[in-house]
């Protein structure tokens, strides 16, 4: 099994230990009830007012003493609070959560993070402010400071800034928009296995976003009124955000990720064999091509949630207002015991059952039937039979479904044979692969020119096919039944769930021609040798 999704568990778990810690000494330590905050609500607040101070104060880059802080702590009291409490105890108080409940009385904080890669656990130190001795009076041309003294200063370390910022600052509609930015730089430094994880989060940030939707859909359905207009705003928001920030951007970056695995390729054909540092860089540039096209793709499927969402949340509000319209009766009392009393009633029976059918059928705009390929019915000649052809959509997209079936038939037998032989032998060659296979099977190896050429290219141009990783994919993720000819499908389909975890495919160093045959060409009704340069094929357990 898996565990991709618990890597950086411990970095994770020490955001949680900075809540921890933080609301372990607020509560465990009970100083601030005797100034009045007795709730613990009161307290959170109170600390965490403080904790914004101080940031507000760093971000300033200005001095931040327990004077300016108390200062800032008699305030809020005076205007907001409304404690019994004068400066001198504001000073006190301001003293024990600065000192005590964020600098633990100068002790180290340590939170236990669980590691799943090295299976144990790890200390993380947590701190939340820092403090230093400052002069009060810098520009002063003699003396150490105001009245010969210094005073020490505090300030928020990165541990507090990523506390309080995590609480607000980065709303969800910014986070899509970080990750891009970090992305774009991974992208930019070539540091390609790092950009892969940023697109993973990227598309995993997008199916969040999908999810988020889908319950909201659900929420709205069972009850409109459970659904406030202020979370149909935010969500609304976060849609837009994301669908304006996200195709253009991300068309571009396949289209330079596309162009340097050309490159990459090219060089490998032409000029020399990659090195292990380039074969990584061009397995993780097809990884990242790859999360792209799901990237795109989940933006199209957002795209018609947010349209979908729309106009559910139109329809079940109407539905709701549409109820105070309403008029409702006892069907036994009003109708049923009346015609039982007097059985020529029913010849006014329509009379009630015609509001039943008088409401319109709702009319809905298939948006997938505008990017169909439109193919328009044509008139038979009128001079042999003044009739239109009878056009039957589901028969012809039937027929169109069996062509595109026996087309993938045929990828998938000539992939068959290689895959077969490589399989049993281990690794083969396309001359040795020739010499044995059979009539039957040279058939199916060649049904047509274009087909073999069109596998041939595609394992030339793949090398190498990670079938552990596909097997992962289909795992995770609900498989769809593909229109067109993937070699990584159809590598699958035969493999399948076996022990075999890659498939290689390359030029034999030989530099041989192989003929295979002749073959009936299918465009120009001709015989054609069939020359190709020798290929190897192998798997790896």
């Amino acid at each position: 099994m898996e565990f991709d999704y618990l890597k950086q568990f411990e970095d994770r778990m020490k955001h949680m230990g900075m809540y921890t810690m933080l609301i372990k000494n607020i509560i465990n330590k009970k100083t601030l009830a005797g100034y009045g905050f007795v709730k613990e609500e009161e307290q959170i607040t109170v600390v965490f007012s403080i904790m914004l101070f101080i940031m507000e104060q760093s971000l300033k880059d200005e001095n931040c003493t327990i004077d300016d802080i108390a200062l800032f702590f008699d305030e809020l009291n005076t205007y907001f609070f409304h404690k019994n409490m004068n400066y001198e105890q504001c000073k006190d108080a301001v003293d024990f959560i600065v000192n005590t409940i964020l600098g633990n009385d100068g002790k180290p904080m340590y939170f236990d993070c669980y590691n799943y890669e090295k299976r144990t656990y790890e200390k993380k130190y947590i701190n939340y402010i820092g403090n230093r001795s400052v002069d009060m009076q810098a520009d002063m041309e003699e003396g150490i400071g105001r009245n010969g003294l210094r005073r020490t200063v505090y300030y928020m370390t990165d541990d507090g800034y990523n506390l309080i910022l995590s609480t607000l600052e980065v709303e969800s509609n910014m986070k899509l928009t970080v990750q891009e930015i970090i992305f774009k730089l991974h992208l930019e430094k070539a540091d390609y296995e790092k950009a892969v994880d940023s697109i993973k989060d990227i598309f995993q940030r997008m199916k969040i976003q999908l999810k988020k939707m889908e319950d909201a859909v659900n929420r709205i359905r069972q009850n409109a009124l459970n659904y406030s207009v202020s979370d149909y705003k935010q969500l609304m928001k976060d849609n837009l955000s994301m669908l304006e920030s996200t195709k253009q951007k991300f068309s571009s970056y396949e289209e330079l990720v596309k162009s340097r695995m050309k490159e990459l390729e090219e060089q490998n054909i032409n000029v020399r064999k990659l090195d292990k540092k380039e074969e990584e860089n061009l397995n993780n540039l097809k990884t990242i091509d790859r999360y792209l096209r799901k990237t795109i793709e989940s933006h199209q499927v957002i795209l018609n949630a947010h349209l979908d969402f729309k106009s559910i949340y139109d329809q079940q509000l109407y539905e709701m207002t549409q109820m105070a319209f309403i008029k409702r009766f006892d069907l036994r009392n009003e109708l049923y015991s009346k015609v039982m009393e007097d059985a020529s009633l029913l010849e006014n029976i329509h009379y009630f059952l015609n509001p039943l059918f008088r409401r319109e059928l709702d009319k809905t705009y298939n948006i997938n039937k505008c990017l169909e390929i439109q193919r328009p019915t044509r008139k038979k000649k009128e001079e042999e039979k003044g009739e239109l052809l009878d056009f039957d959509e589901e028969l012809w997209e039937q027929e169109q479904k069996e062509k595109i079936r026996k087309k993938l038939e045929k990828y998938n037998k000539s992939a068959a044979v290689i895959l077969n032989y490589a399989v049993s032998e281990g690794e083969i060659s396309l001359e040795q692969l020739v010499a044995k296979i059979t009539e039957e099977e040279k058939r199916q190896l060649i049904p047509t020119i274009d087909i073999f050429k069109e596998i041939v290219i595609e394992m030339l141009k793949e090398r190498e096919v990670d079938l552990e990783s596909i097997r992962k994919y289909n795992r995770e993720y609900i498989y769809e039944e593909p229109t067109e000819f993937e070699l990584r499908d159809t590598i699958y389909n035969v493999i399948g769930d076996s022990n075999i975890k890659m498939f290689k495919a390359g030029r034999m160093e030989d530099g041989k021609k192989v003929c295979i045959g002749e073959l009936l060409d299918e465009d120009t009704g001709e015989r054609k040798k069939i020359i190709c340069s020798n290929i190897y094929f192998k798997v790896e357990v």
